[in-house]
C-alpha cells in the first residue's frame, strides 16, 4: 500500500455497508489504524443515518480519538442536513448531540434549500429551523436571505457565448 492511498480492508468495509451495515461494523476492527479507518466510519455512519439510525452513527464516532470525533460528527451532520422531507429533516436535527451540529445542519438545509441538493423549504420550515441556530449561524443565514440572487444576476457582466 502507497502513502494516502486507501487501505483495500477499508474499501472492503465501506463497499459492505452500503448492502449490510451491521455486518461493515462488525469488520471495523480489522481496518487499519489512519485517514482511512476515518473514513470508513464516515461511510458507516452515513448508511446508518440513511437507515434513521442517527444515535446509533453517533454511538459509533464515540469510538474514535477525540481528534477525529469532530471530523466525524460534522459529515455526519451535513448529511442530516440533506434528508427530506421536513419531518425527516427535523427529526434527525433533534437527534444531534450538540447544538453546535444541530445548527450546522440546520444552516446547511437553510442554505442548500431550493437547489438540486434539497427541496425548497416553506418559509414556516425555515422559522422551525432557525430555532436550531446559534447566534452566529442565524446571522449569516439572515445576511443570505437579505440578499437578492436574482438582482444579483441582472449586475453580473454578459459572457458571450463560446464560438460567438
Amino acid at each position: 500500500m502507497k502513502e494516502g492511498k486507501t487501505a483495500l480492508e477499508a474499501t472492503v468495509v465501506q463497499w459492505l455497508a452500503y448492502g449490510d451495515v451491521d455486518r461493515a461494523i462488525t469488520l471495523l476492527p480489522r481496518v487499519r489504524e489512519g485517514e482511512s479507518k476515518l473514513e470508513v466510519y464516515k461511510s458507516i455512519a452515513g448508511q446508518l443515518e440513511e437507515e434513521d439510525r442517527i444515535s446509533e452513527a453517533i454511538q459509533l464516532g464515540d469510538q474514535l480519538p477525540e481528534d477525529q470525533k469532530e471530523d466525524f460528527l460534522q459529515r455526519l451532520s451535513l448529511n442530516v442536513a440533506h434528508r427530506a422531507p421536513f419531518s425527516h429533516l427535523e427529526a434527525g436535527i433533534r437527534e444531534l448531540p450538540t447544538k453546535e451540529l444541530q445548527s450546522r445542519a440546520a444552516r446547511s438545509a437553510m442554505m442548500f434549500s431550493g437547489t438540486f441538493m434539497l427541496p425548497e423549504l416553506s418559509e414556516h420550515e425555515r422559522g422551525q429551523l432557525k430555532e436550531y441556530l446559534t447566534d452566529d449561524d442565524k446571522t449569516i443565514v439572515e445576511m443570505v436571505e437579505s440578499v437578492a440572487l436574482d438582482s444579483l444576476k441582472e449586475d453580473l457582466p454578459k459572457i458571450p457565448a463560446p464560438g460567438n
